[in-house]
Protein backbone atom coordinates (compact mmCIF):
# COMPACT_ATOMS: atom_id res chain seq x y z
CA UNK A 1 0.00 0.00 0.00
CA UNK A 2 1.14 3.43 -0.91
CA UNK A 3 1.82 6.30 1.37
CA UNK A 4 -0.94 8.08 2.41
CA UNK A 5 -0.87 11.37 3.15
CA UNK A 6 -3.71 13.83 4.11
CA UNK A 7 -4.71 17.02 2.14
CA UNK A 8 -7.62 18.82 1.57
CA UNK A 9 -10.66 20.08 3.13
CA UNK A 10 -11.77 19.58 6.79
CA UNK A 11 -14.17 16.49 6.99
CA UNK A 12 -17.68 17.23 7.50
CA UNK A 13 -17.37 15.83 10.65
CA UNK A 14 -20.43 13.69 10.71
CA UNK A 15 -20.74 11.23 13.91
CA UNK A 16 -18.77 8.57 13.17
CA UNK A 17 -19.43 5.41 15.39
CA UNK A 18 -17.05 3.01 17.48
CA UNK A 19 -15.31 5.76 19.50
CA UNK A 20 -14.51 4.75 22.77
CA UNK A 21 -15.51 7.00 25.44
CA UNK A 22 -12.66 8.72 27.10
CA UNK A 23 -14.88 11.66 28.85
CA UNK A 24 -13.36 14.51 26.54
CA UNK A 25 -15.28 17.78 26.70
CA UNK A 26 -15.70 19.94 23.50
CA UNK A 27 -16.37 23.05 25.60
CA UNK A 28 -14.61 23.13 28.96
CA UNK A 29 -14.51 26.72 29.23
CA UNK A 30 -16.81 28.96 26.58
CA UNK A 31 -14.80 28.94 23.24
CA UNK A 32 -15.36 32.73 22.62
CA UNK A 33 -13.31 35.41 20.57
CA UNK A 34 -10.00 36.07 22.41
CA UNK A 35 -8.60 32.80 24.12
CA UNK A 36 -6.14 31.21 22.57
CA UNK A 37 -4.89 27.59 23.57
CA UNK A 38 -1.53 26.14 24.14
CA UNK A 39 -0.26 23.33 22.38
CA UNK A 40 2.49 20.67 23.60
CA UNK A 41 3.47 18.30 22.18
CA UNK A 42 6.05 15.50 23.74
CA UNK A 43 8.27 12.50 21.66
CA UNK A 44 5.62 12.62 19.15
CA UNK A 45 6.84 9.68 16.37
CA UNK A 46 4.29 8.79 13.15
CA UNK A 47 4.53 6.67 10.41
CA UNK A 48 3.26 5.65 7.26
CA UNK A 49 2.82 2.31 5.69
CA UNK A 50 4.88 2.02 1.99
CA UNK A 51 4.86 -0.43 -0.16
CA UNK A 52 8.66 -1.57 1.55
CA UNK A 53 7.12 -0.91 4.99
CA UNK A 54 7.14 1.78 7.26
CA UNK A 55 8.05 4.62 6.59
CA UNK A 56 8.35 7.37 9.37
CA UNK A 57 7.41 10.92 9.36
CA UNK A 58 8.15 12.55 12.84
CA UNK A 59 10.32 11.26 14.86
CA UNK A 60 10.57 11.91 18.78
CA UNK A 61 9.32 15.71 18.14
CA UNK A 62 9.32 17.97 20.95
CA UNK A 63 7.53 21.35 20.94
CA UNK A 64 5.35 24.09 22.49
CA UNK A 65 3.31 27.05 21.25
CA UNK A 66 2.29 29.36 24.06
CA UNK A 67 -1.35 30.19 24.40
CA UNK A 68 -2.25 32.89 21.93
CA UNK A 69 0.82 32.19 20.03
CA UNK A 70 1.86 32.43 16.63
CA UNK A 71 4.16 29.82 15.24
CA UNK A 72 5.51 29.22 11.38
CA UNK A 73 6.13 25.35 10.19
CA UNK A 74 9.15 25.65 8.30
CA UNK A 75 11.37 22.85 6.49
CA UNK A 76 11.78 21.24 2.84
CA UNK A 77 8.98 18.90 1.55
CA UNK A 78 8.69 15.75 3.43
CA UNK A 79 10.08 17.23 6.30
CA UNK A 80 6.92 16.51 8.05
CA UNK A 81 5.31 19.71 8.55
CA UNK A 82 1.99 18.99 7.16
CA UNK A 83 2.03 15.64 9.12
CA UNK A 84 2.80 17.59 12.01
CA UNK A 85 0.08 20.09 11.54
CA UNK A 86 -2.66 16.97 10.81
CA UNK A 87 -1.93 15.59 14.31
CA UNK A 88 -2.37 19.06 15.89
CA UNK A 89 -5.79 19.61 13.95
CA UNK A 90 -7.06 15.78 14.72
CA UNK A 91 -7.06 15.24 11.08
CA UNK A 92 -4.72 11.84 12.11
CA UNK A 93 -4.78 9.88 15.13
CA UNK A 94 -1.35 10.25 17.23
CA UNK A 95 0.18 7.30 17.01
CA UNK A 96 3.39 7.68 19.59
CA UNK A 97 3.91 10.34 22.21
CA UNK A 98 1.84 12.78 23.94
CA UNK A 99 -0.21 16.56 22.63
CA UNK A 100 -1.93 18.68 24.93
CA UNK A 101 -4.02 21.26 23.00
CA UNK A 102 -5.49 23.86 25.63
CA UNK A 103 -4.94 21.35 28.67
CA UNK A 104 -6.65 18.33 26.51
CA UNK A 105 -5.14 14.99 25.82
CA UNK A 106 -5.44 14.82 22.05
CA UNK A 107 -3.46 11.85 21.70
CA UNK A 108 -6.39 9.76 23.72
CA UNK A 109 -8.79 10.93 21.12
CA UNK A 110 -10.61 8.99 18.78
CA UNK A 111 -13.90 8.66 16.88
CA UNK A 112 -16.81 11.25 17.79
CA UNK A 113 -14.57 12.70 20.44
CA UNK A 114 -11.78 13.26 18.00
CA UNK A 115 -14.37 14.71 15.22
CA UNK A 116 -15.96 17.12 18.58
CA UNK A 117 -12.66 18.25 19.13
CA UNK A 118 -12.39 19.34 14.90
CA UNK A 119 -16.03 20.44 15.31
CA UNK A 120 -15.65 22.63 18.45
CA UNK A 121 -11.84 23.93 18.69
CA UNK A 122 -10.20 24.17 15.18
CA UNK A 123 -10.28 26.08 12.20
CA UNK A 124 -8.58 24.91 8.90
CA UNK A 125 -6.63 26.74 6.28
CA UNK A 126 -5.91 25.51 3.63
CA UNK A 127 -3.45 26.23 0.10
CA UNK A 128 -6.18 24.64 -2.05
CA UNK A 129 -8.75 26.45 -0.16
CA UNK A 130 -11.60 23.69 -0.32
CA UNK A 131 -14.54 25.41 -1.64
CA UNK A 132 -17.97 24.09 -3.25
CA UNK A 133 -17.67 25.46 -6.68
CA UNK A 134 -21.66 24.95 -6.81
CA UNK A 135 -22.44 26.80 -3.54
CA UNK A 136 -21.68 30.86 -3.92
CA UNK A 137 -19.17 32.28 -1.24
CA UNK A 138 -22.05 33.01 1.48
CA UNK A 139 -23.58 29.61 0.75
CA UNK A 140 -19.77 27.88 1.55
CA UNK A 141 -19.31 29.91 4.56
CA UNK A 142 -23.40 28.99 5.46
CA UNK A 143 -22.61 25.35 4.70
CA UNK A 144 -19.98 25.14 7.81
CA UNK A 145 -22.14 27.11 9.74
CA UNK A 146 -25.06 24.50 9.33
CA UNK A 147 -22.39 21.21 9.56
CA UNK A 148 -21.55 23.39 13.04
CA UNK A 149 -25.46 23.30 14.46
CA UNK A 150 -26.01 26.69 13.85
CA UNK A 151 -29.66 27.47 13.30
CA UNK A 152 -30.93 29.54 10.04
CA UNK A 153 -31.38 33.28 11.06
CA UNK A 154 -28.20 32.49 13.58
CA UNK A 155 -26.37 31.35 10.94
CA UNK A 156 -26.91 33.79 8.44
CA UNK A 157 -26.40 36.83 10.42
CA UNK A 158 -22.57 34.67 11.32
CA UNK A 159 -22.42 34.09 7.45
CA UNK A 160 -22.69 37.73 6.43
CA UNK A 161 -20.60 39.15 10.01
CA UNK A 162 -17.58 36.65 8.84
CA UNK A 163 -17.84 37.76 5.30
CA UNK A 164 -17.59 41.31 6.17
CA UNK A 165 -14.62 40.64 8.37
CA UNK A 166 -12.81 39.40 5.83
CA UNK A 167 -13.34 41.96 2.79
CA UNK A 168 -16.15 40.13 1.43
CA UNK A 169 -19.59 41.20 1.53
CA UNK A 170 -19.60 42.70 -1.91
CA UNK A 171 -18.32 39.28 -3.37
CA UNK A 172 -21.15 37.39 -1.47
CA UNK A 173 -23.07 35.87 -4.13
CA UNK A 174 -20.31 34.83 -6.55
CA UNK A 175 -19.18 31.44 -7.32
CA UNK A 176 -15.71 30.54 -6.80
CA UNK A 177 -14.89 30.02 -10.37
CA UNK A 178 -15.89 33.73 -10.52
CA UNK A 179 -13.00 34.80 -7.13
CA UNK A 180 -9.67 35.51 -7.59
CA UNK A 181 -7.19 33.55 -5.68
CA UNK A 182 -7.00 35.55 -2.92
CA UNK A 183 -10.63 35.71 -2.74
CA UNK A 184 -11.54 32.58 -2.16
CA UNK A 185 -8.42 32.47 0.26
CA UNK A 186 -10.37 35.02 2.14
CA UNK A 187 -13.95 33.39 1.74
CA UNK A 188 -12.19 30.07 3.12
CA UNK A 189 -10.89 31.78 6.22
CA UNK A 190 -14.39 33.28 7.03
CA UNK A 191 -15.75 29.46 6.71
CA UNK A 192 -12.48 28.43 9.48
CA UNK A 193 -13.70 30.68 11.55
CA UNK A 194 -17.49 29.65 12.00
CA UNK A 195 -16.56 27.65 14.91
CA UNK A 196 -15.15 30.77 16.98
CA UNK A 197 -11.80 28.28 17.03
CA UNK A 198 -9.49 29.23 19.81
CA UNK A 199 -7.11 27.55 17.33
CA UNK A 200 -6.21 27.99 13.19
CA UNK A 201 -4.41 25.93 11.57
CA UNK A 202 -3.11 26.61 8.00
CA UNK A 203 -1.55 24.30 5.77
CA UNK A 204 0.56 26.71 3.07
CA UNK A 205 -2.23 29.04 2.47
CA UNK A 206 -0.36 31.11 0.37
CA UNK A 207 1.09 28.48 -1.78
CA UNK A 208 -1.12 29.31 -4.84
CA UNK A 209 -0.90 32.98 -4.69
CA UNK A 210 1.04 35.78 -5.78
CA UNK A 211 3.44 37.82 -3.91
CA UNK A 212 1.19 40.81 -2.86
CA UNK A 213 -2.28 39.06 -2.42
CA UNK A 214 -0.02 36.23 -0.13
CA UNK A 215 0.95 39.40 2.03
CA UNK A 216 -2.93 40.50 1.82
CA UNK A 217 -3.46 36.75 3.12
CA UNK A 218 -0.91 36.74 5.89
CA UNK A 219 -1.75 40.57 6.84
CA UNK A 220 -5.72 39.80 7.56
CA UNK A 221 -4.57 36.46 9.51
CA UNK A 222 -2.19 37.73 11.66
CA UNK A 223 -4.90 40.32 12.46
CA UNK A 224 -7.52 37.84 13.04
CA UNK A 225 -4.55 36.12 15.54
CA UNK A 226 -4.48 39.70 17.41
CA UNK A 227 -7.68 40.90 17.62
CA UNK A 228 -9.81 37.23 18.12
CA UNK A 229 -7.13 36.03 20.16
CA UNK A 230 -6.77 32.79 18.84
CA UNK A 231 -3.50 30.38 18.46
CA UNK A 232 -2.27 30.57 15.52
CA UNK A 233 0.51 27.88 13.86
CA UNK A 234 0.93 28.15 9.58
CA UNK A 235 3.01 25.83 7.82
CA UNK A 236 5.21 27.46 4.62
CA UNK A 237 8.07 26.50 2.62
CA UNK A 238 8.57 30.79 2.87
CA UNK A 239 11.44 31.84 4.64
CA UNK A 240 10.14 35.42 4.40
CA UNK A 241 6.32 34.73 4.96
CA UNK A 242 7.73 32.37 8.27
CA UNK A 243 10.05 35.46 9.79
CA UNK A 244 6.58 36.80 10.32
CA UNK A 245 5.62 34.62 13.37
CA UNK A 246 6.81 34.86 16.83
CA UNK A 247 8.10 31.18 16.93
CA UNK A 248 9.45 29.27 14.49
CA UNK A 249 9.84 25.36 14.56
CA UNK A 250 11.98 24.49 11.82
CA UNK A 251 11.70 20.54 10.85
CA UNK A 252 14.29 18.44 8.63
CA UNK A 253 13.77 14.81 7.95
CA UNK A 254 11.14 14.65 10.73
CA UNK A 255 12.69 15.83 13.34
CA UNK A 256 12.31 19.78 14.72
CA UNK A 257 16.18 20.74 14.33
CA UNK A 258 15.74 23.88 15.71
CA UNK A 259 13.53 26.86 17.44
CA UNK A 260 13.69 30.62 17.12
CA UNK A 261 11.39 32.63 19.40
CA UNK A 262 10.92 35.96 18.89
CA UNK A 263 12.05 38.32 22.18
CA UNK A 264 8.49 40.36 23.03
CA UNK A 265 7.55 42.83 20.74
CA UNK A 266 9.83 41.63 17.77
CA UNK A 267 9.19 39.31 15.35
CA UNK A 268 12.71 36.90 14.58
CA UNK A 269 13.44 38.89 11.63
CA UNK A 270 13.64 41.84 13.77
CA UNK A 271 10.19 43.31 12.08
CA UNK A 272 7.50 44.68 14.37
CA UNK A 273 4.98 42.60 15.26
CA UNK A 274 2.37 45.56 14.85
CA UNK A 275 3.25 45.41 10.88
CA UNK A 276 2.60 42.84 8.13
Amino acid sequence: MGIVRRRGPVPTDAPAGGGRSRGFDPSPTPFTDGDGLAVVGTGLAHRYEGPSGPVPVLVDVTFTVPRDGYAALVGPSGAGKTTLLSLVGGLEQVQTGRLEVGGQDVASLEGDELAAYRRSTVGFIFQNFGLLEALTASENVELAATLAGDRTAARRRRTADLLEAVGMTPRASHRPGALSGGERQRVAIARALVNSPRLILADEPTGNLDADTSDEVMHLLESLHRDRGCTLMVVTHDRVLAGRATQQLALDRGRITSTTTAAPGVRPTGAPVSGP
